[in-house]
């Protein structure tokens, strides 16, 4: 099941059903036989491009977006200097 019709079925069908469905299609193969047949294909960039155009213009992927825009742009917080765990590893 492509993405973009996953989508499709949420709309229609509910999460769970959609969920479902997708969890089955990945426990039994048929996911990744899908994946490896679409990613040798000679026009796989063009069919990428053309199932994630479909998922951008979904009217959840457009709500989605429009919800990001609205929040609060701010510059990101300094780190203090006592902070634990941001700095690496001095040696492996």
């Amino acid at each position: 099941m492509a993405v973009s019709q996953a989508l499709v079925g949420l709309r229609y069908r509910g999460p769970n059903t959609v969920f479902k469905e997708l969890y089955q299609r990945v426990a039994s193969g048929k996911e990744a036989e899908r994946v490896i047949k679409a990613c040798g294909a000679k026009d796989y960039q063009k069919q990428l491009a053309k199932e994630l155009g479909k998922i951008r213009d979904s009217e959840m992927w457009r709500a989605g977006a429009a919800v990001r825009e609205l929040r609060p742009k701010e510059a990101s917080k300094a780190i203090a200097k006592g902070v634990k765990g941001v700095g690496g590893r001095a040696t492996n």
